[in-house]
């Protein structure tokens, strides 16, 4: 049986989903670099300065920056308060952004390949699993069903659902709630600064995941525990 931080059974699990189930990275920097070149009428100088300015480099994404822990309305406010003259409707950029992650999804992949049969143990031990995420709901729902996880999770939180999204904790208290939860026999599990603040204010333990490696040792209770 998996244990929390204070030694007991785990009731309780939330994820996070990109960066800790999916690996997106190279997904997320075609799916913004798409949406942006289309959507503001700039030359390519001031494209690049506007992905750095979101997070994404000749690198990849830059860690904890807006373009991984950001909302795509996040994003849009961004973009809106780097050009000065007036852009397009937040809704013109969210279909664009829509589009560009039905175009790349080729590009993600599992975490691990043991994210599947992970999530299948801790549903198969009556582990309660939840997924809050920053991205829209329709994004979320559709790279779930993609990759055929949807139906492990009791409790899916979005950026544009009516609760507060990450770090507000307002996602949280809803799970714990519908199910009755107690946070200190819980365990965040995610990769961001986000997260870990989302884990401290719920009073719950965090495990942070930066690759497949990490996972795997989460997935064999040998990754150590934030408490």
């Amino acid at each position: 049986m998996w244990n929390g931080c204070t030694n007991k059974p785990l009731t309780g699990v939330i994820f996070d989903k990109d960066g800790t189930l999916l690996e997106v990275e190279q997904f997320w920097c075609a799916v913004y670099q798409y949406a942006i070149s289309v959507f503001l009428e700039i030359d390519a100088e001031q494209r690049i300065k506007i992905y750095e300015n979101i997070g994404i480099n000749e690198n990849g994404l830059v860690r904890n920056s807006l373009a991984v822990m950001g909302s795509v309305k996040e994003i849009w406010m961004a973009l809106k308060a780097a050009i000065e003259a007036p852009i397009k409707s937040l809704e013109i950029f969210e279909a664009l952004v829509k589009e560009g992650v039905h175009r790349y999804i080729s590009l993600v992949s599992f975490m691990s390949p043991s994210v599947p049969t992970f999530l299948d143990t801790l549903k198969n031990q009556g582990i309660y699993i939840a997924l809050i995420t920053t991205d829209s709901r329709a994004n979320t729902e559709y790279m779930l069903k993609t990759f055929e996880i949807f139906h492990h999770f009791d409790y899916i939180g979005c950026s544009d659902d009516k609760l507060s999204p990450k770090p507000a904790i307002d996602h949280g208290l809803a799970f714990v709630d519908k199910y009755q939860l107690l946070t200190h026999e819980m365990l965040m599990v995610g990769d961001s600064i986000y997260d870990a603040m989302f884990a401290e204010r719920l009073n719950m333990g965090f495990a942070e995941i930066r690759n497949a490696e990490d996972f795997e040792a989460l997935k064999n209770k040998k990754r150590a525990l934030i408490c």
